[in-house]
């Protein structure tokens, strides 16, 4: 019991990249939208905005503190330095890096494997299990409840046309303003679309290509956007492909049923379409 006068706001321990909401209680994460709670880990106060836990700033709680995040140039456009879910950005040491292989695509570099539209919730990460799919009892922002241990935070596959992990498509998920119902990038940036994709890849010479084999991705521009070979996971099975001799990188733009994005390896680059349930990279470009 308090022997002073406040408001105790709750205790937790945040993930890492808070996104997770981890409070016990609440069915939806879109009916918790605005609470407070003081995060152990760095001893500051957060309030949930629906998809991500914010860092509160001033007695007002009017401001949000944003992490300083390093960026790179490339055809005129401003990307994030690293692949969401990276923790190393340039290319790596081939001494002391571990490259994985197609079954264990291990290491800093990569990042995380996306399914086109949702957030972080633990099915991006490159170990995290496979369920059936597809999936419809979607919360108020077209994600999988946090309430449904059966799927959340679990790479939804799915062999049933079109492909998507959802039932009923969500073509808002991640819009081209970067204003959709989830922005998987940080506050400021967003998925990049198919003609900045087409900018970039117009960029790409047969030297970049040539890198991929040696330096598991290439390095692009007079800065060097280095986007790393990671691979690709299945949309039937999420078994992992080309890890290490191909790049996948989502769009935010969508043509029908299907999503345009970069694709790349030491053979050739294009921007073409792929299927909502296949898993990717992201690679953030500052709105």
């Amino acid at each position: 019991k308090s022997t002073t006068k406040g408001l105790l706001l709750p205790n937790v321990a945040l993930n890492a990249d808070l996104t997770q909401f981890v409070l016990d209680g609440v069915a939806k994460q879109d009916e918790a939208k605005g609470m407070l709670v003081y995060n152990t880990t760095d001893n500051k106060i957060y309030f949930w905005n629906g998809v991500k836990w914010n860092l509160l700033l001033g007695t007002g709680g009017s401001s949000v503190e944003e992490p300083t995040i390093a960026t790179v140039e490339c055809a005129g456009l401003t990307f994030m330095d690293r692949n969401l879910g990276a923790s190393e950005s340039a290319e790596p040491n081939p001494i002391s890096y571990d490259a994985g292989t197609d079954a264990s695509p291990t290491g800093y570099l990569n990042g995380d494997y996306y399914q086109w539209g949702r957030q972080a919730d633990g099915h991006e990460k490159w170990n995290s299990s496979v369920v059936a799919g597809p999936f419809s009892a979607t919360d108020g922002n077209g994600q999988v409840p946090s309430s449904n241990g059966t799927h959340y935070g679990k790479f939804i596959t799915t062999s049933i046309s079109p492909s998507d992990w959802r039932t009923n498509k969500d073509d808002n998920l991640w819009n081209e303003t970067g204003t959709g119902l989830v922005n998987p990038c940080p506050t400021g940036f967003r998925v990049p679309t198919k003609t900045e994709w087409e900018t970039v890849n117009a960029a790409i010479t047969t030297a970049n290509r040539s890198e991929v084999s040696s330096k598991r991705g290439m390095n692009i521009g007079a800065t060097s956007l280095f986007l790393p070979a990671s691979g690709s996971r299945r949309a039937d099975n999420g078994a992992f492909l080309h890890v290490n001799e191909h790049g996948s990188y989502w769009s935010c733009s969508k043509f029908q049923n299907s999503i345009w994005f970069l694709n790349f390896g030491q053979g050739g680059c294009s921007v073409s379409l792929t299927i909502r349930a296949y898993g990717a990279n992201v690679r953030c470009v500052k709105n």
